[in-house]
């Protein structure tokens, strides 16, 4: 699957609602989450890799964390991890 945007004017819970969403609908896992581009209109990026159509991932979660990537959340930018 091609990377996709997601609007960083979300919530950090409507962003990962979006991410789980596409994960279950598309079979694909999210592999990273980082802003589009510094000078982007508060727009996110999610590149995802392919699975196995059976394959059950556990639910994705993203937390504020200093050692996190900076991301558009609510449209300023904090630190957010990606976990499993």
């Amino acid at each position: 699957m091609d990377p996709r945007t997601i609007d960083g004017n979300a919530s950090l819970q409507e962003q990962q609602d979006t991410l789980n969403f596409t994960e279950n609908t598309a079979a694909v896992k999210t592999v990273s989450y980082v802003r589009a581009d510094p000078a982007s209109a508060h727009e996110n990026l999610a590149t995802f890799e392919d699975v196995s159509q059976t394959e059950v991932l556990p639910p994705l979660k993203l937390t504020e964390s200093a050692t996190g990537s900076d991301i558009w959340v609510s449209g300023v930018i904090k630190k957010v991890a990606l976990s499993r």
